[in-house]
């Protein structure tokens, strides 16, 4: 598409959509025209619901209750809040670029109840990765009880911290469900994990399946082969513990523990 100017797109999208059919740069000098606007001749429209809607009365759609898509489970074990927060708007393509508003909240971070956050020994502002069954992102911890004991909350304003990344469409929405996802965190001391790392020598390997009985967050079994293998980069510091120990009881000493 070639245009000379954005005039030039203003025109052509007056001359395509009715509700601005009567916007133009030269109108809109001064103290500019709100749409609907539908010919050259109208003034605008000032407040679109003054008085009464547009459209009359409301439209309200009855539908079926649907039960969630997913549900929390042992690898996934809390339940993923998203939305707004009162300082940013959508994206924040417009919020974000206000000094005061980005002083306010200048990134995205994810809310957790203390007793989870005590548990997981993750402390505030600490640097976590949150996984669901689509994606991962890695955000900040707000500890609060804002949220309740085993539900975690992000806003979805922040490219960073993409809580979109993480969420599915709904069926008849076709929106990102925003409280039916089962996710799971890990964090380790200033950063996503602690500085241990585990590999499996599948050459040693005889699938005695210790290490995945002991430490199933890390361990896992090969579909074909039924070798163990190791399903994270990096150890989080809560499970260091459970990962010596499946490597003190592998009998072949398959496991091998490496630190940074």
């Amino acid at each position: 598409m070639n245009y000379e100017n954005s005039e030039a797109i203003m025109a052509e999208i007056a001359s395509l959509t009715p509700s601005y059919g009567g916007i133009t740069y030269q109108r809109l000098e001064g103290d500019g025209l709100a749409w609907p606007c539908p010919d050259k001749d109208h003034p605008g429209t000032k407040f679109l619901h003054k008085d009464r809607f547009a459209r009359g009365l409301g439209l309200f759609h009855a539908i079926e209750y649907q039960p969630p898509a997913e549900t929390v489970d042992q690898e996934y074990p809390f339940w993923l809040s998203t939305g707004r927060v009162h300082v940013h708007y959508h994206t924040g393509t417009m919020s974000r670029v206000s000094p005061s508003l980005h002083a306010e909240m200048p990134e995205g971070t994810l809310e957790m109840h203390p007793q989870d956050a005590d548990r997981m020994d993750i402390r505030e502002g600490e640097t976590v990765r949150v996984a669901s069954r689509r994606g991962e992102i890695k955000a900040k911890v707000t500890v609060t009880d804002r949220v309740d004991e085993g539900v975690v909350f992000m806003a979805f304003h922040f490219a960073e911290t993409c809580a979109n990344v993480l969420t599915k469409s709904g069926p008849r929405s076709h929106c990102q469900n925003s409280r039916i996802q089962g996710v799971c965190g890990e964090g380790g001391e200033g950063g996503v994990g602690g500085s241990m790392r585990a590999t499996v020598d599948p050459n040693r390997c005889d699938i005695a399946g210790i290490c995945v009985q002991i430490c199933p967050e890390v361990f896992r079994f090969h579909e074909g082969s039924k070798k163990a293998y190791v399903t994270r980069s990096e150890i989080p510091r809560n499970l260091e513990q459970k990962c010596l120990e499946a490597a003190k009881k592998c009998p072949n000493k398959a496991i091998v523990i490496l630190r940074d």
